[in-house]
């Protein structure tokens, strides 16, 4: 079962990588589409949710401190 642990650690942590990319260096071809991409980043890393999929429980999951992180991801983003 390790195997499949370490699977979904890296599987969240790469969630996790794709919000902050999204965040911090949008791709797209449109600047509006960057601004959407970006928008939903923030908002995914913002909202507290009680689900699987928050951005609170994908912390969780890599053990990492889902406050600290929130507030450096966001500092990041307005530079």
């Amino acid at each position: 079962m390790q195997i499949a642990e370490n699977q979904f650690r890296a599987l969240w942590a790469a969630v996790l990588k794709q919000a902050v990319d999204d965040i911090w260096d949008p791709k797209a071809d449109k600047p509006h589409l960057r601004d959407v991409i970006r928008r939903r980043g923030i908002a995914w890393v913002q909202t507290h949710r009680d689900d699987e999929t928050s951005f609170d429980a994908v912390c969780e999951y890599l053990d990492i401190d889902a406050a600290q992180t929130r507030q450096a991801i966001l500092e990041g983003a307005k530079t």
